[in-house]
């Protein structure tokens, strides 16, 4: 695997499943996924109604904290992936899947995110953030 393939791999599984901080109305710690929906979502309501108000403000800080979250993953996948291609050429995919595996599985079995916008409980693990 180059270093190429295995940045690209470590950013995207990063992207669905390292906890980040964000900051709205509420604060809460999702993934970037989870937190580019939000701007989607809200994006899609502001186009409909109108950029009027405080939904401007919240489309604006929500683009903004997606930019700057994945150029600050991409950079950390690319140091990443550039000490494992350093110090273990040959192995690299395998390392790139069990990191990739490991954070998934931490991401499931425990409950690292924190959901204020949830009804039940707002701590919950990969599956409940898209609940």
């Amino acid at each position: 695997m180059t270093r190429r393939a295995a940045r690209n791999w470590l950013w995207l599984g990063s992207m669905f499943v390292l906890p980040l901080p964000f900051f709205l109305m509420l604060t809460g710690v999702v993934p970037l996924v989870r937190l580019a929906m939000f701007g989607a979502i809200h994006l899609y309501l502001a186009v409909s109604e109108g950029f009027g108000g405080a939904i401007a403000l919240v489309v604006g800080l929500l683009i903004l904290q997606v930019i700057a979250y994945a150029g600050l993953l991409w950079l950390l996948a690319h140091l990443l992936a550039g000490v494992l291609v350093r110090f273990a050429p040959r192995r690299v995919a395998f390392l790139t899947a069990m990191l990739l595996g490991i954070s998934v599985w931490m991401a499931m079995v425990f409950e690292p995110y924190r959901l204020p916008f949830r009804a039940e409980s707002t701590r919950g693990n990969l599956l409940a953030i898209f609940e």
